[in-house]
């Protein structure tokens, strides 16, 4: 969760606070299939799969934001391998205009500066939330209710929120919090 502003805020300037505008939310969707292999492949990766239900996890995370996020500041960042697919699946959910190809694969932070970048240009004063598209989240309403208070967090201090769980085990492939 961050805010798009380019300027550093001054922690001593006293301003009036901005209007709020709408939260934006970012879903990277552009894994190599390597972990879950073999049911995934560089062409097919998790969140492209019916892991947990019917429906491919990347849906699942769209609708777990929907009403969160209006679907014109939902987007999705892929690979040039995926982007297909990814529209097809994200037809009808966001527009297909917010599904964006990443112009070179370079990992998480490459497609967290271009989602700041996308956001900055849309709304410079906009705070989004960046989620992983293969994710599995049982309770929904926990998930939202904590992603609206790190939105409100985020705008009003202008300040990084981060959600995590407490880990149970050791496990780099994601990083530590």
């Amino acid at each position: 969760m961050a805010n798009a502003k380019t300027a550093k805020p001054s922690k001593s300037a006293k301003s009036a606070p901005a209007a709020a505008s709408e939260p934006y939310v970012v879903i990277i969707a552009g894994g190599k299939g390597e972990r879950f292999w073999p049911q995934s492949r560089a062409a097919r990766p998790k969140h492209l799969l019916p892991v947990v239900g019917s429906t491919p996890l990347l849906v699942q995370t769209l609708e777990r934001v929907r009403g969160i996020a209006p679907a014109k500041n939902t987007f999705v960042i892929t690979s040039a391998l995926q982007a297909r697919e990814v529209a097809r699946v994200c037809r009808g959910l966001i527009p297909v205009a917010n599904v964006v190809v990443e112009p070179a694969g370079r990992d998480t932070a490459a497609a967290v500066g271009l989602a700041a970048a996308l956001v900055g240009a849309r709304d410079p004063q906009g705070v989004f939330a960046v989620l992983p598209a293969d994710h599995v989240i049982h309770d929904t309403k926990a998930y939202q209710r904590d992603l609206r208070a790190a939105f409100a967090a985020a705008g009003a201090a202008e300040v990084m929120v981060t959600i995590g769980i407490a880990p149970t085990e050791p496990a780099t492939g994601f990083g530590y919090i």
